[in-house]
């Protein structure tokens, strides 16, 4: 659970790949609980139980970040675009959200990527798969290179993973 808040909170500004179910949720508990523990102190240190205080002010404020690119993430794994979140200000929408959320994470690449594996690693196999059914294999083996590249940098893949698949890639675009 302290992994999925870690990630996410390191990649709060990324709003690109996908997040499984489990990482989305966790976070979500993590934050939760936390947030709780410093809403609980906040009001211990004021004296007021009934205001919310600057801690907890100063904790929302620098979840919101994460909050939001890890929604995007999510929702991105059930091949739907991070804009939906939008609908939360729609009456009714959080339900909908909600229902979004909870589904399970879509088989397969989709449009926004492989399939994140729970440590939060892309399988070699899922990003060689999406290679292998595009019809512009050279187009697509770029963005894939772009996209373990970026992986690579976030350090969701280390070198030797990056080295490995990289030269699947660069094979199958030799084709």
């Amino acid at each position: 659970m302290f992994d999925a808040y870690i990630n996410a909170l390191r990649r709060s500004f990324d709003f690109h790949g996908r997040t499984a179910l489990g990482d989305y949720w966790s976070f979500q508990l993590f934050v939760a609980i936390f947030g709780m523990s410093v809403l609980l102190f906040d009001w211990r240190i004021s004296g007021e139980w009934n205001t919310t205080g600057i801690l907890f002010t100063l904790f929302l404020v620098a979840h919101i970040p994460a909050g939001l690119s890890s929604g995007a993430r999510r929702l991105h794994d059930v091949n739907k675009s991070g804009w939906m979140q939008l609908i939360y200000i729609v009456p009714g929408g959080v339900l909908y959200m909600l229902f979004l959320l909870f589904q399970p994470s879509e088989e397969g690449a989709n449009r926004f990527g492989p399939p994140i594996d729970y440590d939060g690693s892309a399988t070699e196999r899922e990003l060689i798969a999406a290679l292998d059914r595009s019809d512009d294999v050279m187009f697509a083996g770029i963005e894939k290179l772009e996209q373990l590249a970026r992986l690579r940098s976030e350090g969701v893949v280390d070198e030797a993973q990056y080295l490995q698949m990289r030269s699947k890639i660069l094979e199958i675009i030799g084709r």
